[in-house]
This record gives C-alpha cells, structure tokens and sequence, in this order.
C-alpha cells in the first residue's frame, strides 16, 4: 500500500505523538478514520481497545477526516478522552479544488490517506496485520477486538515469537 504509506508518513498536525514509521514496524495496525460530531461516538470504547491492545504491541491512528476542521476535531477528542494518536488527513491542492466543482460536491476526494484505501464514510475502520496486509476494512466498532484477536493469532511474526 505505497500510497496509504505515503500518507501515513506525510508531514501533518497530530493529536498525541506521531506514530512514525518505525513505531508501525512489524506491528498491527488500526485505522479509525473519525470525524468531529456522531462519527465520533464510538471513541470512548475504541480509547479502551487501544489502551489494552498497547499490551499485543498493536497501534491504533486515529484518522480524522481532511475537510474537518482540526481545531474542532481536538476538542471533541479531549471532551470523548481520546487515547491514542491521531492525524489530520491532508488533501492535496488539486483535490481541494476538485471537491469545489459541483462534480466534486457529489463524490468529494476525502483525504489522500482516506482516497488510498477507499475510506467513503465515517466512522469507518481498517485493520492491517504486522505484513502490511489489509485484513478487514469496514469493521463495526464492536467487532473490531474480534478481529484483532483473530489477526494477532493469525500473525507469523507472533507465532515466530512463541517458537
């Protein structure tokens, strides 16, 4: 996922630290991409997955959508006691002004992270094993520590480990 890559290490203002490259190294990977207002509803459960996956060395990166204000999705962050690190999507210049054009007002690019992996909607979450791999995309909030679990079993690097 070259481009996914690219915009997971693109210079962008972050909520927490950055999660960088290295960080994201041989470890799973949730992404929770969240908007300010209901798409946000699911963060304070999502926060507490995240605080126990931490133990699995699993990383959870909040996505927040690149045509939400930052300064709004923060606040609504600290008053739902978001846990984990989050970044603000970019949407490069010939995007923006696409999703001017009323062709764009109908089918707006989301955000070059989002436009990467398909993301459409919000909430919407993607989990990727150690390997880079997608595992499960569109997964429901209360679903996501199943899959999780299922990934982590699932993982050659963790089977490597316990060997």
């Amino acid at each position: 996922l070259p481009a996914a890559t690219a915009a997971l290490d693109a210079e962008t203002r972050w909520l927490g630290e950055p999660l960088t490259a290295p960080a994201r190294k041989d470890k799973p990977l949730v992404l929770a991409f969240i908007a300010p207002g209901p798409g946000i509803k699911d963060a304070k459960a999502l926060s507490a997955l995240a605080d126990k996956w931490a133990m699995s060395s699993v990383n959870v990166i909040g996505v927040c959508d690149a045509s939400a204000k930052w300064d709004t999705f923060t606040k609504v962050a600290a008053s739902n006691k978001l846990t984990f690190a989050a970044m603000h999507d970019k949407l490069s210049d010939d995007a923006a002004k696409e999703n001017e054009t009323p062709e764009g007002k109908l089918a707006p690019k989301r955000g070059n992270l989002a436009d990467a992996l398909g993301v459409k909607t919000f909430p919407t979450y993607i989990v990727i094993d150690a390997e880079g791999k997608v595992r499960a995309a569109g997964v429901k909030a209360d679903k996501l520590d199943a899959v999780i679990d299922a990934v982590l079993s699932a993982s050659p690097t963790r089977s490597s480990k316990t060997k």
